[in-house]
């Protein structure tokens, strides 16, 4: 449980498997990267069975490059994640007062993950029950939400992408 307040995080926090995060609300709980910007990921690193929702996040890429989502799977050779629910974050863009500039690459970020194989006939690789709901994002220097290969039974409903960089 996160408390209505402020958290900084200079790097990505990896959830292991059955983790909650739940905040107190948009707007109540705050999640703001801080440190020197880099290429790093930051952001919630998501594993089976997690539920993480209920507060607003502040990336924190002064440009397109770094891998700064709110939320984002393990990618790569990874077989994936399973059971995930995303909902009511509000990914909020820096105000200078003039302009608002987004500070997150992707809204949630899917990274490839090991090709499909099979199992008895089932997909047995790729991330699988993933649900992203009432996220919202107004400014991102790449994508909104962004699912690359390997990825099925997801669900996307009730969010709002504006401003998405490409």
């Amino acid at each position: 449980q996160l408390e209505a307040r402020t958290y900084y995080q200079d790097r990505a926090v990896v959830l292991p498997a059955g983790s909650t995060v739940v905040g107190a609300g948009i707007n109540k709980t705050f999640v703001v990267n801080c440190g020197e910007p880099s290429s790093e990921m930051r952001g919630f690193v998501l594993g089976n069975d997690t539920y993480v929702g209920h507060f607003t996040f502040q990336g924190h890429s002064p440009s397109r490059g770094g891998f700064s989502g709110a939320v984002q799977t393990p990618g790569g050779a990874s077989a994936g994640v399973a059971n995930v629910l995303v909902e009511h974050i509000h990914i909020r863009p820096f105000d200078n007062g003039s302009h608002w500039w987004p500070l997150v690459n992707d809204a949630a970020w899917f990274p490839p993950t090991a090709r499909w194989t099979t199992a008895s006939g089932e997909r047995a690789t790729g991330s699988r029950n993933i649900t992203l709901r009432g996220v919202i994002s107004w400014g991102t220097w790449a994508d909104g939400i962004n699912f690359h290969g390997g990825h099925h039974d997801v669900l996307v409903e009730d969010c709002e992408m504006s401003y998405t960089g490409d």
